[in-house]
């Protein structure tokens, strides 16, 4: 029976201590013959006097019992008394060498064998490490047993792994069944199809827990409730269903369980997912997945994640976190109600040490790639997993910032640190200004004389070029989506992957091609008027060759001359030459040649991208961009894009939008129906100036056009075509099926 359990079926009136700092303890009393607990549960004491005090604590019993955790042979410890927290002058006891189980009892007599009884007074007991190093501590009481006797009093302690002998109900995920292949047909279910939610609940202590209620909200109201009859062993597992009918609407799909029985943790007793969510499959080697149950509780406790008790605790972290940064990346005009994309966990599989990947490829980025029931797939090796999730720092065994980078790149996200060019890089500028010199010395780097000079990132390194959005995708530094990584994610939305859902996908950066037909750069002077004079562009191109060098020379370059301060520039600005991995890799190097001008920028095709998804897309609607030359900062030219023709790019909501064809209509001579089209985001505003194309079930054109400020948009059609598809091309080809708004009807002569 553990200190804990002692406490409840005895009902005694002391608590197990547990201070912080120098607060106050509780004073334990216990009657003779029980436990008097001070702790239970690792928790890691430095060597200096704040960190693990129990102040004003009474030794009712005799014998002071002290349990390690720590490395096998650790000997750097110790526990210290005083009057008071400040006056710890004698060690109780300390030098005791871990066992090669890594833990260790140390007994002490409070009566004797020190210049006074401890006994019966108010002291403080401090734990400590040693020499400058911390030492972990799993538990300690008092009472009348000389000997050593956790094992009594602490039964199986050391197979909790440092943990309170409690149990834990734990929502782990919810599954969703039937699953559908991402690249199945259908790969989505139809809508009213009943579909069955599994929700897996885990007992993640080392105590039973007896029979538990659990219920199901859907959008906060109570669909169901429900007791699961049995106890739960420790590592036991539970699954409760629900069954509802599918719908495109999004809602969020609460399952909650609530015992009696005390537990380590209650923040892991209920979960959340959006039921339209794209989902994320897990593989777990059996030794990683043990690591983290035995160490999160401990890590959150000083790192601000308390609640979270095994690995599943750690994941849905993670996917909450993600989930986050979707909701939060709102920017004006063009992600106002941020990401559409939720992730949910559909699928956790432990497997054995060493078989990751199961399928060939990276065992992390792709552990099971044969596996197409969900849309995205990580994995997770037990080699070296105590280096990769260290426990003595904030880090990825909080947010796994790096994970949720490389999951970007199954869900289509590039590297924009492709862009930088650091000072330190094997990339080359051998390129002159107009005077003859080297516009750059990579000898001199920050030389004044240059024209183009390096400076300090903003992750800390020292750069010629810095890529603009500097967001997750930029550097793991950085925990937000930037307004360009947020249409990215919003070209996809919530679909389903579409050509793999492991790092890397055929569809990585194939965004990068998305270049107005016709891109014209206006350039300003210090004062914001147009150039004077004679004025010239030069264009370098980049043909550097590896992921992230660049390389610029004189000679491969294009001089352009303009009209008014205006220049066009070429049909394929970046010499992509069609490649998606040039398009995602090549920067181009501009020249303002002007009377008493002579400016170096870098520009990369992030800016073109955004212009594109905003409305020009054809040679009629040139895209006009605008470089102030006191714009220019750290060699960026920083353009300023034109006024979006469409707004929100790719937010059309398939839910808040409209598609119908009516009865059939007769006028002039001629028997049609009407298709009528209302396009709206999320939160009901207009989608305008979209370029929809209506096809009928065989792919045939029907008709087409833009939507109206309202969003909306009409056209004829045949009178015998009774089902077709929208395609909102503007919107990445998002589809709407339309049908008959009622059963056939008679013609309407009256028209």
């Amino acid at each position: 029976m553990s200190m804990r359990s002692l406490v409840l079926y005895f009902c005694l009136p002391a608590i197990a201590l547990s201070t912080a700092g120098n607060a106050p303890a509780v004073v334990a009393q216990a009657p003779q013959g029980t436990v008097q607990a001070l702790f239970e549960g690792d928790r890691t004491c430095g060597d200096n006097p704040t960190d693990c005090p129990f102040p004003s604590t009474t030794a009712i019993h005799r014998y002071f019992h002290i349990v390690l955790h720590d490395a096998p042979g650790d000997k750097n410890w110790g526990v210290w008394v005083g009057a008071t927290c400040a006056a710890t002058t004698e060690e109780a006891y300390g030098a005791l060498p871990v066992r090669a189980s890594g833990f260790v009892e140390a007994v002490v007599d409070l009566q004797s064998g020190h210049s006074q009884n401890w006994q019966g007074k108010p002291l403080c007991f401090l734990f400590r490490g040693g020499f400058g190093q911390a030492s972990t501590y799993y538990a300690s009481y008092f009472d009348d047993t000389g000997s050593p006797d956790a094992q009594t009093v602490l039964p199986n302690y050391e197979l909790l792994d440092g943990r309170v002998d409690l149990a834990d109900l734990d929502v782990t995920y919810i599954h969703r069944d039937p699953t559908y292949a991402y690249d199945g047909t259908p790969n989505v279910p139809s809508v009213g199809q009943n579909l069955t939610y599994v929700a897996h609940v885990m007992n993640q202590g080392g105590r039973p827990v007896s029979a538990f209620q659990y219920r199901w909200l859907l959008d906060g109201k109570l669909l169901q409730t429900g007791q699961y009859p049995a106890a739960l062993p420790p590592f036991g597992e539970a699954t409760l269903s629900l069954t509802l009918p599918w719908t495109m609407a999004d809602h969020r799909l609460s399952f909650q369980v609530t015992t009696e029985d005390p537990e380590l943790a209650t923040g892991n007793n209920g979960l959340n997912i959006d039921t339209n969510a794209i989902t994320l499959g897990f593989w777990v080697e059996r030794s990683a997945y043990t690591y983290f149950r035995a160490y999160q509780q401990r890590y959150c406790q000083l790192q601000g994640c308390t609640g979270s008790d095994s690995f599943e605790d750690w994941l849905q972290r993670q996917v909450r976190a993600w989930n986050e940064m979707f909701r939060q990346a709102r920017y004006p005009g063009l992600t106002p109600n941020g990401v559409a994309t939720r992730v949910r966990v559909d699928k956790i599989t432990v497997v054995p040490d060493g078989s990751l990947p199961l399928d060939g490829g990276i065992a992390s980025d792709s552990p099971k790639r044969q596996d197409h029931s969900v849309d995205l797939e990580w994995g997770l090796p037990s080699k070296d997993v105590s280096l990769g999730y260290a426990l003595n720092s904030p880090g990825p065994f909080r947010i796994d910032w790096a994970m949720l980078h490389e999951l970007g790149h199954a869900r289509s996200l590039a590297d924009l640190y492709r862009f930088d060019l650091p000072v330190d890089s094997p990339s080359q500028i051998d390129v002159r200004s107009a005077g003859g010199t080297p516009a750059y010395n990579p000898l001199d780097p920050f030389g004044i004389g240059n024209s183009i000079r390096g400076f300090a990132g903003s992750d800390g390194g020292t750069l010629v070029y810095q890529n603009v959005e500097r967001d997750l995708m930029s550097c793991v530094c950085a925990d937000f989506y930037s307004p360009y990584t947020a249409l990215v994610l919003n070209r996809l939305g919530n679909r389903r992957a579409l050509c793999g859902n492991f790092n890397a996908p055929c569809n990585i950066g194939d965004w990068f091609a998305d270049i107005p037909a016709r891109n014209v750069l206006r350039v300003l002077d210090a004062a914001g008027k147009k150039l004077t004079g004679t004025a010239t562009v030069r264009l370098f191109y980049d043909s550097g060759v590896g992921y992230g060098t660049h390389r610029f020379t004189q000679s491969d370059s294009t001089v352009l001359t303009g009209r008014a301060g205006e220049f066009t520039l070429p049909l394929d600005p970046f010499r992509s030459g069609g490649s998606s991995d040039r398009a995602g890799h090549n920067l181009l190097l501009l020249e303002v040649t002007a009377p008493g001008i002579d400016r170096f920028c870098f520009q990369e095709p992030t800016d073109l991208n955004v212009a594109y998804w905003t409305g020009y897309v054809d040679a009629i609607h040139p895209a006009v961009f605008t470089l102030r030359l006191n714009h220019i900062w750290q060699n960026s030219c920083r353009l300023v894009r034109p006024p979006a023709l469409v707004n929100e790019p790719f937010a059309t909501s398939t839910v808040r939008s409209s598609a119908t064809i009516g009865p059939a209509l007769r006028a002039a001579r001629a028997v049609y129906r009407l298709v009528a089209v209302r396009l709206c985001d999320s939160s009901g505003v207009a989608m305008h100036d979209r370029l929809l194309v209506i096809r009928d079930k065989a792919g045939h054109t029907l008709a087409r056009g833009t939507t109206a400020r309202d969003g909306s948009f009409a056209a004829r059609i045949a009178s015998s075509i009774q089902a077709a598809v929208v395609d909102d091309v503007t919107d990445n080809h998002l589809t709407l099926a339309v049908g008959l708004v009622t059963p056939p009807q008679k013609v309407d002569r009256r028209r």
